[in-house]
């Protein structure tokens, strides 16, 4: 891959890695208000699912941009 593309596509995926983890923190801190006013412990329970979602979307995020990097690197 040429150069130019190679630097293009891991900005890429450093950016999707960082917007991931942005979002990670910013539903943390939902979560933890939700819990701090008391929220039904339902509720609590299906927002933690949906954190570890993030969770795996970010492990691929991170996935993604190793492999591009491997690639990167073997040329």
């Amino acid at each position: 891959m040429p150069e130019k593309l190679d630097r293009a596509l891991l900005d890429a995926a450093d950016r999707d890695v960082r917007e991931a983890e942005r979002r990670r923190k910013q539903q943390a801190a939902l979560v933890a208000q939700l819990a701090e006013q008391g929220a039904d412990e339902e509720i609590l329970l299906l927002v933690r699912r949906l954190l570890l979602e993030i969770e795996r979307t970010i492990t691929i995020a991170h996935a993604h941009r190793s492999v591009l990097r491997s690639l990167i690197e073997r040329e």
